[in-house]
């Protein structure tokens, strides 16, 4: 009954900026080793709630000869959540375009 008592969270809005670097590996064709660089800006979405965020991702990939850049929306509840957003994927002086969804 606390946690849910609209006075347990009394401030103001707050902005959260997240860098993080990203290290994997990508199977496939043209695949291997990935590490890449993402930064999201996100923000409280319900009133008096620090648990319920939302905001704005944008991410870049490397891998041998191609490059993703990726920029969406995300939104979460206690730090589980989703980032949908359109990808660009650049390889050989091609461009692919495609939407990545992204759960965390």
């Amino acid at each position: 009954m606390v946690v849910q008592s609209p006075k347990v969270y009394a401030g103001d809005p707050q902005i959260y900026i997240n860098p993080g670097f990203k290290l994997g590996y990508t199977f496939g064709n043209h695949g291997g080793f990935t590490y890449g660089f993402e930064l999201s800006v996100t923000t409280n979405i319900k009133e008096n709630s620090s648990v319920v965020l939302g905001g704005a991702v944008l991410g870049i990939d490397f891998c041998n000869d191609w490059t993703r850049f990726h920029i969406g929306i995300e939104a979460s509840v206690i730090g589980v959540g989703c980032d949908v957003g359109p990808s660009f994927l650049f390889r050989n002086d091609t461009v692919s375009y495609g939407v990545s969804f992204i759960p965390f």
